[in-house]
């Protein structure tokens, strides 16, 4: 991934906007502390979550746990009785791990403190079930949301699930980083993936803005390399993000020592690259041997990616049977069709190098007709096609997988409606309640037209502080529309105060995801000097990867700066060729400077029939009418001239 332009300044505008709104933090969260043990006017588990982020409690929070581990050490050894630990620091120290509380609440039932112990049960049923509140699990948008990775571990723990793997996955440009843990139910024998979010506690902890940390690579740049040593969870996206940078030997080291540490995704990920021939160091019988060892382990993913390889003949001599044998190994691990799902994505993917639609599809059948949600979906929306009629037809199978928890379906059943009925009508209205069930869900693009929707008033008045907060829900998820609007918002202070470094943010994310706006708006501030230092050479830059995506506004930009020599050599050849380019695309601010420079004859032979023309095209520019009727006295001037 290439290092931003503007990467500095981007650095200097997060750090100063982390401090804000941090009057008496430890003061606020101390006091919510105590009425959550005492439950007394306990306060909503957000409102907790939130001043606590804003506590030192955050910043001394690896220190403080070090503490309690010296503390349950010299407990175990007999060197100290419980009753001899000053529980009340301990547990305020550590307030959001559960641990600490049930090792206090252990201790004062044994001592007979009864009335103690309750205060810290208290504080355990208040924190685990804000965070199993906080989403469900199952996906990056749903994760749930907790301090520290032993914290997530406890809850694991609490949910009575056997850790089989954990790792860290990038995602969205890496602008988000998430820790995956693969859990086996003990009473089902299931495996599962359950995602788990400690951003806002790691921007808390080195003291940057949330989300803005992972904008330009800032968690492989800045957070994994100094935090890889805590172990593999850390090493795996390391090695993710040197592969997907062609960096092949810097990957392979990061994933060997993942492997030392047990990573069994770091096995996977490996034999892909592996397999690829990206590793020529490695030759296929140790690229099959990396994942049978994870296969022994009865790692799923493992076992399903070698039984592709034997079915396919990928970089393993074919062997059918033995595919097939793998796959039924899984029996009871994963749910029906899970199996059949994943090597229907293994045939379709052409990375991988041996795509076959006709065995692709055979699969996709045979997970459908298992019941597998995804494959449900998956092949509805293929029978489905881009006809509104053939949506029609299927609406109602659509409408019974939203139903049934299916996020992206609810979704879009209420695009089709949205998009398909008049506003007001009772079609169109029925829309929003599908955006409302898959934003249950964490979908980030039901937010953000929530969020769209209150803006423009479609569904009820227009709200901007309702739209700010779809909109604000939708961006934390990453959503790059959303992103936009509230960059848009701050700069232009529609419903928040207005605020150059939070639009600057807010555009600068976007751009990180290869958003042409937000590119050629951040551009904007640099050129004008909005919250920033004036720099036209960044600019120009931003404007450039803005109209290599055509963006109209983008041209105008560049015409711009060509036109009064601002971070290039002045060349108004090249205005006039970026003016046009805009303005051919509607632009109506680059029509509005064509006019200006014929009208005046500015660097160019006056015209004034282009002029004419350009201005008139320039309808709903501020300037255009003073423009016009210079234009017209000029004419009225000239003529009378001319009859002479």
């Amino acid at each position: 991934m290439k290092k931003s332009i503007v990467s500095t300044v981007f650095v200097l505008a997060l750090t100063a906007c982390a401090g804000r709104n941090a009057m008496n933090p430890d003061q606020r969260f101390n006091e919510m502390a105590d009425r959550i043990m005492k439950q007394q006017q306990v306060p909503l588990y957000q409102a907790a979550w939130n001043a606590y982020l804003r506590s030192s409690q955050v910043s001394q929070s690896n220190a403080q746990h070090e503490a309690y581990l010296r503390a349950l050490d010299q407990i175990q050894k007999g060197e100290l009785s419980c009753d001899q630990v000053n529980w009340s620091i301990l547990t305020r120290q550590n307030f959001w791990a559960l641990k600490p509380h049930l090792s206090a609440s252990a201790c004062y039932q044994e001592k007979g403190k009864l009335a103690l112990a309750q205060q810290h049960d208290a504080a355990v049923e208040f924190i685990l079930n804000g965070i199993l509140r906080s989403g469900d699990g199952e996906d990056v948008n749903s994760a749930y949301e907790v301090a520290s990775l032993g914290d997530a571990d406890d809850l694991i723990e609490f949910m009575g699930l056997r850790v089989i793997d954990s790792y860290g996955e990038f995602h969205a440009a890496r602008q988000g980083l998430y820790y995956v843990v693969v859990a086996e139910d003990l009473e089902t024998g299931q495996q599962k993936e359950i995602y788990l979010n400690n951003q806002r506690f790691i921007h808390a902890v080195v003291g940057a803005q949330y989300p803005f940390l992972g904008t330009f690579d800032g968690w492989n740049t800045k957070v994994l390399p100094e935090l890889a040593e805590y172990g593999k969870y850390m090493k795996v996206p390391l090695g993710d993000a040197a592969f997907a940078d062609g960096k092949t030997d810097e990957g392979f080291k990061h994933y060997m020592a993942a492997i030392a540490e047990g990573s069994h995704r770091a096995r996977v990920r490996l034999a892909v690259q592996c397999l690829r021939k990206n590793l020529p160091q490695l030759s296929n019988d140790q690229c099959v041997q990396i994942l049978v060892e994870a296969v022994e382990a009865q790692y799923v993913p493992a076992i399903i990616l070698l039984a592709f390889a034997y079915e396919s003949g990928f970089g393993v001599e074919k062997d059918v049977a033995l595919s097939r044998e793998l796959l039924a190994s899984i029996g009871n691990r994963k749910p029906p069709g899970y199996s059949e799902f994943a090597m229907y994505k293994y045939w379709g993917d052409e990375s991988i190098g041996k795509k076959n639609d006709a065995v692709a599809n055979a699969y996709l059948s045979k997970s459908e007709a298992m019941g597998f949600p995804e494959a449900k979906l998956v092949a509805l929306l293929l029978r489905m096609g881009k006809s509104p009629k053939d949506w029609e037809t299927h609406l109602t199978e659509l409408k019974k997988l939203g139903e049934d928890g299916k996020e992206v379906a609810a979704y879009l059943v209420g695009e089709f409606l949205y998009e398909t009925n008049q506003k007001g009508t009772e079609e169109f209205n029925e829309s929003e309640v599908w955006f409302k069930k898959a934003a249950e869900k964490g979908h980030p693009a039901s937010f953000n037209v929530l969020g769209r929707a209150a803006q423009r008033g479609e569904y009820r008045a227009v709200n901007i502080q309702d739209a700010n907060y779809y909109f604000t829900e939708a961006a934390i998820r990453f959503n790059p529309n959303s992103m936009l609007s509230l960059g848009y918002h701050a700069e232009n202070g529609r419903g928040v105060v207005k605020d150059y470094a939070q639009a600057f943010n807010w555009y600068a994310m976007c751009h990180a995801q290869g958003n042409e706006i937000c590119s050629h708006n951040l551009g904007r501030l640099f050129h004008y000097g909005f919250g920033v230092k004036v720099d036209y050479a960044i600019a120009f830059k931003l404007y450039m990867e803005s109209a290599e995506k055509n963006y109209p506004k983008a041209f105008n930009g560049l015409g711009i700066l060509y036109r009064d020599g601002e971070g290039v050599e002045k060349n108004i050849g090249k205005a006039i060729e970026y003016f046009q380019k805009a303005a051919d695309r509607n632009d109506v601010y680059a029509n509005y400077n064509l006019g200006v420079l014929f009208l005046l004859g500015r660097d160019v032979p006056r015209d004034l029939d282009k002029a004419k023309k350009y201005l008139l095209n320039a309808e709903g520019h501020p300037f255009v009418d003073v423009r016009l009727r210079e234009l017209a006295s000029i004419i009225s001037v000239a003529e009378p001239e001319q009859s002479k």
